[in-house]
């Protein structure tokens, strides 16, 4: 008696329900629902649906002699879109299902859609494509029963315990990994069950497992000591280790230490923890090598200050000892020169000069070696702010040309990049390397002298190029050698030291010393200096 039009509301407003039911349903997987809940929820849910339809307040879906109305088949294809979406939906989940389900739910979607899109399409009441919808919709229900209802009698394991189904082969593969893992570790690793005495105090404590790697680091077999207590196994270990895993085993509070054990006669490192009360774990690995590289280096560090302490003596000795006889040769060669030039003949004069002036080269000689050694040990003093170079090599240039000013000399330079480093050092380097220039200079009638300077990547390049007498390349190896001279003391004076002086301060500010030079040609100095400069022991 209600006519065409209640069934079909009736219809679309279970479609409605259905659709939304399953959009909804891949949301509360993982989460605990209470049946009496959802009963009473959709239970609700349906008398409002019913108060809404029996009441005249739906929306009008069919009219006799007409057909479907615009709300009842726009609803079809929102209910159709709603059900792509619960497919997509179920779909990210798909590892929360197992398969058979998995595609019977899904094909029972793909069928309601279809049976939806049928009803879009009829205007009789018993056209066929409604004829067509109702089986479709058959056929849904029956896969979801299918799905839900026969598996849940059939194969409840498929269906309610699937999770635990999905940890217990989580765990195989955690086992299988824990094993793997195990068997091919390189530390030594072993399980220990602590005893305890009747007061509850760790007594001894007995091998429950080892790896290969234990039997490899130790020696000891593991069908040997497996099962026995410690003070069997090893019964010249130190009980200390009783109490110390005791505490471990007791605790809980893992402990971090080196060891040296006196029966196996090795070094090891050792980690311990509690993975259960009253058992405790040992990792460890062999460091005996690594040891006894550290004590031969403790060995040779006392070695090295020793000798330290010995150089400082020795520079003393040179400092003060040798220096008095040479300022006593010169002084009593210039008073005899005073007194009794007049009876002394040119020759004569000029060995007594000679020796003042091999006096002199002398005690330079003793400066610079001095300064040479004492750069290894010296404390560099890093500038805090960049160090002004062009500044730095304007006030060097100055104090060298004083020395001779009668000379033809020429500086040129060009802008420099500041550098960091140790403000000393660095103008001690520059000195030497314009005072090398000056000297190799002499025979020229007007000495030139270029600075240049140019930031790379990591590092400032300062240049300095002169058109003195040059050297041979095949001897570069010797330039920054102690000792070792390219020309002889006749035509150039000095001491050998100077250039060895630069490199070592070079060197520990991470930098480097280079060279280029050919006969007769003038010579290249250049050295670097890092943006981020260090002290470098050398």
């Amino acid at each position: 008696g209600y006519g065409t039009n209640l069934t079909t509301q009736l219809w679309i407003a279970a479609r409605y329900l259905e659709s939304l039911s399953l959009l909804a349903a891949p949301l509360f997987i993982r989460r605990k629902l209470g049946a009496g809940w959802v009963l009473a929820g959709y239970a609700a849910l349906m008398l409002i649906l019913l108060a809404f339809l029996f009441g005249g307040l739906f929306p009008v879906c069919y009219v006799d002699g007409i057909g479907l109305t615009r709300f009842k088949v726009i609803s079809e294809y929102v209910i159709s879109a709603i059900l792509l979406g619960a497919l997509v939906s179920l779909l990210r989940k798909r590892e929360e299902f197992d398969r058979d389900v998995l595609a019977l739910l899904v094909s029972s979607i793909i069928v309601t859609i279809g049976s939806e899109l049928s009803f879009t399409f009829y205007v009789g009441f018993f056209d066929i494509s409604n004829l067509i919808g109702h089986y479709l919709k058959i056929i849904s229900f029956y896969l979801i029963y299918k799905a839900i209802i026969e598996t849940g009698f059939s194969r409840p394991y498929n269906l309610l315990f699937r999770n635990l189904k999905q940890r217990e082969a989580a765990l195989r593969e955690s086992e299988e990994r824990y094993h793997s893992l195990f068997e091919n570790m390189s530390e030594g690793f072993a399980l220990h069950e602590m005893i305890l005495d009747e007061r509850g105090t760790p007594s001894d404590y007995r091998f429950l497992d080892v790896n290969p790697a234990f039997e490899a680091l130790t020696g000891l077999k593991r069908d040997r000591i497996v099962g026995r207590l410690m003070t069997e196994a090893l019964p010249g270990e130190d009980p200390k280790w009783i109490r110390l895993y005791g505490e471990v085993a007791l605790t809980g509070e893992p402990i971090h230490f080196d060891n040296y054990s006196p029966v196996l006669k090795r070094y090891y490192e050792v980690f311990a923890y509690r993975p259960v009360p009253r058992r405790f774990a040992v990792i460890f690995m062999d460091i005996t090598d690594r040891k006894l590289a550290e004590m031969e280096l403790r060995k040779q560090t006392a070695l090295l200050e020793e000798a330290n302490r010995e150089m400082e003596s020795f520079s003393y000795t040179v400092s003060h000892d040798l220096r008095a006889p040479l300022r006593a040769i010169a002084g009593y060669s210039r008073m005899i020169l005073k007194r009794r030039a007049d009876d002394f003949d040119e020759e004569t004069r000029r060995q007594f000069n000679l020796i003042r002036g091999n006096a002199r080269m002398m005690e330079q000689l003793i400066d610079d070696i001095l300064v040479f050694s004492s750069l290894g040990r010296q404390t560099m003093v890093m500038s805090e702010s960049e160090m002004d170079m062009v500044g730095m090599f304007g006030e060097v240039w100055e104090e060298l040309r004083a020395i001779d000013p009668g000379r033809n000399m020429t500086l040129k330079m060009e802008p420099l990049p500041p550098a960091k480093g140790d403000h000393a050092l660095i103008r001690q380097v520059i000195t030497n390397i314009l005072t090398n220039a000056i000297k190799f200079t002499k025979g020229r009638d007007a000495a030139v002298i270029e600075v240049g300077g140019r930031v790379k990547e990591n590092e400032t390049e300062y240049s300095i190029r002169d058109n003195g007498a040059g050297f041979d390349m095949q001897y570069y190896e010797k330039l920054f050698t102690v000792f070792q001279r390219l020309h002889s003391n006749v035509d150039f004076e000095g001491t050998g030291v100077g250039l060895a002086i630069v490199q070592r301060i070079v060197q520990r500010h991470g930098g480097v010393v280079r060279a280029e030079g050919e006969v007769d040609k003038g010579a290249c100095f250049s050295f670097t200096l890092p943006k981020k400069c260090q002290n470098i022991e050398v």
